[in-house]
């Protein structure tokens, strides 16, 4: 998979999956192609049988296939959904309020951007998704838990359902976000989830600062007696505690916010998720282990790269990689490996590292998200050189298009 043209809109970074030089092709069942033309903003479309695109938003003037898709349907076995990034959860919703989407193998492509989807795009839209979703439609701080609203009914509600499950079944993606009380009582039901466990994802649910209070209540040492009361006032709860009673009356505001005050969206997602998630996730063990097995930590993420330096510059960029993992925090961390990867959770096996020398401000990273694999230049004099570069780089919006053609 070489290089052959790029667009970028900064700099010379390239971010993207497979791709063909003229035209981005898509392969359904039995290799029947669908050609889309990098050249039309929104697309025009050759479809020979078995695919289609689908687009949310977008009226019958702007997009004309040359045969009627209803005729068509019944036979399609892969779907290529076109996204939008300002508008990708709204178009998601819409897309998976379709029951039998379940059962449909899908591709994903982001409107003015030429990456093909090989699995990176498809994290890639998943996690941005989530990103948005938690951003928008969830409270918490580590934890997050969905907040009812207007907006959201059933419907909406079984489509944030049926996201999780084909994120994960497809592409192993799974939003370590959501509270794992929450999704244990979406697989196995709200009484699976022990007091114990409420506390934990209680205590990553709230502020670093709140957990303190609590802690310190506990152990019976000095805390701030107003932020105890800002705390308690916050989930309308009218006693203050003893000591011995901090631990049952914290559990008891976990399960009224983490449980009930979201059960609108819990029973939800978890009806459609009925007899799904079981098969992967049989006890709250297994539930657990998921959530630390992708959630990514400095030692994992090393472990994935893939390289085999031969000069001692190329044993130096890859040092300085390291050395530049090793100083993300958590969120920091997550970011980076999505632009890696185009996950924020580590749901692949590795990284492939290649050595390319390039020089000035074309020195710059290609970062094929399919593989995925990563074009390291070997040509940094010093870390304080590659440090400067990747954050500028990491700190644009358009990190995160798929600028390859």
């Amino acid at each position: 998979m070489g290089l052959e043209e790029s667009k970028t809109s900064f700099n010379n970074t390239y971010h993207g999956d497979c791709f063909e030089k003229n035209s981005i092709h898509y392969f359904g069942s039995n290799d029947n192609l669908l050609s889309i033309s990098p050249n039309h903003d929104v697309c025009d479309l050759t479809l020979d049988s078995h695919e289609f695109l689908m687009t949310a938003g977008h009226s019958q003037e702007q997009f004309q296939p040359a045969i009627d898709l209803s005729q068509a349907l019944d036979d399609i076995s892969v779907k290529t959904i076109l996204l939008h990034r300002s508008n990708l959860q709204e178009e998601m919703l819409q897309y998976f309020k379709a029951s039998d989407i379940l059962n449909t193998t899908l591709k994903f492509k982001f409107v003015n951007e030429c990456g093909h989807d090989a699995d990176g795009v498809s994290r890639d839209a998943y996690a941005t998704f989530w990103e948005s979703f938690f951003l928008r439609n969830a409270d918490g701080e580590v934890y997050r838990i969905p907040v009812l609203s207007q907006d959201y009914g059933q419907e909406e509600w079984e489509a944030v359902g049926r996201i999780l499950i084909k994120g994960y079944k497809e592409h192993k993606y799974y939003p370590i976000s959501l509270a794992p009380a929450f999704f244990i009582a979406v697989v196995h039901g709200e009484t699976s989830v022990t007091p114990q466990l409420l506390k934990d994802s209680f205590l990553l649910y709230i502020s670093q600062s709140e957990k303190d209070v609590i802690e310190a209540v506990e152990r019976g040492t000095q805390y701030d007696q107003n932020e105890l009361l800002f705390l308690l006032d916050r989930f309308q709860c009218h006693k203050i505690p003893e000591q011995s009673e901090m631990a049952s009356i914290i559990v008891q505001i976990a399960h009224k916010v983490l449980i009930q005050e979201s059960k609108y969206a819990l029973d939800a997602i978890s009806g459609v998720g009925e007899g799904v998630w079981q098969i992967d996730f049989p006890d709250t063990e297994s539930i657990l282990t998921l959530y630390g097995r992708l959630d990514p930590a400095i030692p994992k993420v090393i472990e994935l790269l893939c390289a085999s330096p031969r000069t001692k510059e190329e044993n130096a960029s890859i040092g300085f990689l390291h050395r530049f993992i090793r100083g993300r925090n958590k969120l920091q961390l997550r970011k980076l490996l999505r632009f890696l990867t185009g996950s924020d959770v580590i749901c692949v096996d590795k990284i492939d590292i290649q050595f390319i020398v390039r020089h000035g401000k074309g020195r710059l990273p290609s970062i094929h998200t399919c593989g995925p694999m990563l074009e390291l230049p070997s040509t940094y004099a010093n870390y304080p050189d590659f440090r400067s570069e990747w954050e500028s780089m990491l700190d644009s919006k358009e990190c995160m298009e798929m600028n390859i053609v």
